[in-house]
């Protein structure tokens, strides 16, 4: 009994099975946000905007918030499918067969097969050779040895090859990020540390009280709660920046006192109203009379720079009154200066080259800190999206004409101003001169680009 046994034993262990196993991702079935809490208490601090006393100050609320992963993850189909082979399972097959077969047709041979023993041979103890009956048996038995184990494992490898398909539903998490959540309110001892200096006092409320010099130290320095650090979140810096703004600008002069200021005070002023406005209500009450005072304080200061009606009335005219020392046309050293921006604003240049685009501009009167007014032109071309800064004083809202000039591979865009009534039509692909001031550098896709006011121009 232990031979059969031990046969199959040798027969399972000649079993060699591969696995090869494909996993295909299907459709995304849907997709979620959850929250995973982390359990990692921080401190951070809020900060709102408020009035007291007719004075801009601002609430500081210390926080205590948990840590929160927000996962986003998505759901898809997924298919396995796993492939079995046996090595050896064909030739094992074979040699089962033909092994097995020969062996049972020997033995069903023997049964009719002589049994007289070979007298032909003769041993030295005297005994004639096996008969043919008994070399059936023996050739036959021994085929049996080979093809059995050989047939077992042949059908042990084709029951353990085939192919078997699993699906399943996956879940994947395809971004996640940390931040606070759960912010809850803290009371205790608060003390603002700037340098050597600072101050400390008790939440009230769940929150403190910060005026005049309090906030720009919350801003610029550290905030502790029973002496551990606080950091100011995004939001609280920048209520404390407008805060700041608030207390330059509120409360407003009378008009004696806007009067006395300059024009550049005043736009300065307005900017921070500005930003006031952002916070609270009354900034924007601010920001109107700031802007009102720098409107008129342009009005009576506005500068008249020529060409003013009949002063200059052709190119020649416009390059004796302004006398430009530099010309920029295509290969020169002024046209390589000009597209590195040596040329200093203001100073005129001639510049000689050929119209690519023409188009008009609007035009939106912008003024800077510095007390200068500037234009801002939008429009066609340089291309709707885009702003071009042009410095030079308002004379009217109008409409500009716009050209870019080429002047090899330099493209120069100049903007010509509708007072300047004796310039010529500028056409694509006309030869032009044009005395202009450099006004200020842009992009366009990437590459800066000069932009010009044009003062005079010809068609050459």
């Amino acid at each position: 009994m232990r031979w059969p046994f031990a046969g199959l034993l040798c027969a399972l262990g000649c079993v060699q099975v591969q696995e090869e196993v494909r996993v295909e991702r299907g459709p995304v079935l849907r997709t979620w946000e959850q929250q995973v809490r982390l359990g990692r208490p921080q401190l951070s601090a809020d900060a709102t905007a408020a009035l007291r006393d007719g004075s801009p100050g601002a609430w500081l609320r210390p926080l205590k918030s948990d840590t929160c992963r927000e996962e986003r993850l998505e759901q898809h189909a997924e298919e396995r499918t796993v492939e079995r082979s046996a090595r050896g399972t064909g030739p094992a097959l074979a040699l089962g067969s033909v092994g097995t077969l020969a062996g049972v047709g020997l033995l069903l041979g023997a049964q009719v097969a002589s049994d007289a023993p070979n007298r032909d041979i003769l041993d030295a103890e005297g005994r004639y050779g096996a008969s043919p009956r008994q070399l059936a048996h023996g050739w036959g038995w021994g085929a049996l040895a080979v093809g059995v184990p050989a047939a077992v494992v042949a059908w042990l490898g084709h029951q353990q090859s085939g192919t078997t398909t699993q699906s399943t539903v996956q879940e994947v998490v395809t971004s996640a990020r940390e931040q606070a959540c759960h912010p809850a309110q803290v009371h205790g001892l608060v003390r603002v540390e700037l340098g050597a200096g600072g101050f400390e006092r008790r939440t009230e409320a769940g929150a403190l009280w910060l005026s005049g010099a309090e906030v720009a130290a919350a801003a610029d320095g550290t905030v502790l709660l029973d002496g551990q650090a606080v950091p100011l979140t995004q939001q609280a810096e920048d209520v404390l920046a407008d805060v700041r703004a608030c207390q330059v600008v509120l409360p407003v002069p009378s008009a004696d006192g806007l009067g006395g200021l300059s024009a550049a005070q005043l736009d300065t002023r307005r900017q921070l109203a500005a930003a006031c406005a952002r916070r609270l209500p009354e900034g924007g009450a601010a920001e109107q009379a700031y802007a009102g005072a720098l409107s008129a304080a342009l009005e009576v200061g506005r500068r008249v720079r020529p060409p003013d009606g009949p002063a200059l009335q052709s190119f020649e005219d416009v390059g004796l009154a302004y006398a430009p020392t530099l010309l920029a046309a295509e290969g020169t050293a002024d046209a390589l200066a000009l597209s590195r921006g040596d040329i200093p604003p203001g100073q005129p240049v001639r510049l000689l080259g050929q119209v690519g685009v023409r188009g008009t501009v609007d035009l939106v009167e912008v003024v800077r800190p510095e007390g200068a007014v500037w234009v801002m032109l939008r429009g066609r071309p340089p291309g709707p999206e885009e702003q071009l800064v042009l410095g030079g004083e308002v004379r009217r809202r109008d409409t500009w004409e716009a050209v870019t000039v080429s002047l090899g591979e330099l493209q120069v865009d100049a903007v010509v101003p509708p007072w300047a009534g004796w310039a010529q039509p500028l056409q694509p692909g006309a030869d032009v001169e044009l005395i202009a001031q450099r006004a200020a550098a842009y992009a366009r896709d990437g590459t800066p680009v000069l932009l010009l006011e044009a003062l005079g121009a010809r068609s050459r």
